[in-house]
């Protein structure tokens, strides 16, 4: 519990996914994410006392930024956490100190249900259920998006039925092609892609294009601005970070005070 001595950081940070019990704007809600930047360290979550990096935990407030439109730091928060993942890209629980030694003393590597918050996650900011509907590509990576680039998804299962989409970018612009066999009624939507101004396309409105039929094609102009994350730039700067902050680590206890993960 996180109201009581000794409580901890858990389910406060699933307050608006993967259900809903508080809407992703909610006050609260609101509130929670404040709260888990303040306490982040190196871009990611951090659990415990002292606080010790979490590569688990923080998914869930990436996924509650994604259903509140915070596209730039729902990219940013992918990043940084691909770049602690290990040498072959598995992921970990807890048990290591912000810039301390990178060896975790729980046998939790790769870990299974980081592994699993992690497709969810791509899988989501890819296409993802809302209300009546099917949200596609609700935060791409502004690198994802520069001329000659592809996005695609095929067979995309949802809870609405399967769908395809590719998007492919040219200078000045992109093109969107989908094919779906959504029940009747169940609405396609993209929102306008961070850094994207200027933009120009058919039903688009308040920032968001609403793709009419069950298949089509549209033309869409824009004029990209802003910074290009990319992965190899994240690394970059974390290792940078490490080099500065190496002075100053701490280590982690011999043993943490990681929760069991009796249900999955």
């Amino acid at each position: 519990a996180f109201d009581v001595p000794g409580g901890q950081d858990w389910g406060n940070y699933w307050a608006a996914y993967p259900g809903s019990p508080f809407a992703p704007t909610d006050p609260l809600v609101t509130a929670t994410l404040n709260h888990v930047r303040a306490e982040s360290a190196e871009g990611i979550a951090t659990y415990g006392d002292p606080h010790m990096l979490h590569a688990v935990i923080g998914y869930r407030a990436l996924e509650t930024m994604l259903r509140r439109g915070e596209q730039g730091n729902v990219v940013r928060g992918f990043y940084d956490s691909l770049a602690h993942t290990t040498s072959t890209n598995g992921s970990f629980e807890t048990g290591l100190m912000p810039f301390g030694n990178r060896s975790v003393d729980l046998a939790t590597v790769p870990h299974g249900w980081g592994a699993a918050e992690y497709v969810s996650l791509l899988r989501n900011m890819l296409i993802r259920e809302q209300d009546n509907g099917v949200v596609l590509m609700s935060a791409l990576s502004p690198s994802w998006l520069e001329p000659g680039q592809t996005v695609a998804v095929h067979g995309g299962a949802t809870a609405f039925g399967p769908l395809d989409f590719t998007l492919r970018t040219s200078s000045g612009g992109a093109t969107l092609t989908w094919t779906s066999r959504l029940r009747r009624g169940a609405q396609l939507s993209v929102p306008v892609p961070v850094g994207a101004r200027d933009v120009h396309a058919p039903g688009l409105k308040a920032g968001i294009i609403h793709l009419r039929g069950r298949k089509g094609k549209i033309n869409i102009a824009w004029r990209l601005t802003g910074p290009r994350p990319t992965y190899s730039a994240t690394v970059r700067a974390l290792l940078a970070a490490y080099r500065r902050g190496a002075r100053g680590a701490r280590a982690a206890p011999s043993r943490n005070a990681a929760p069991a993960y009796s249900q999955e």
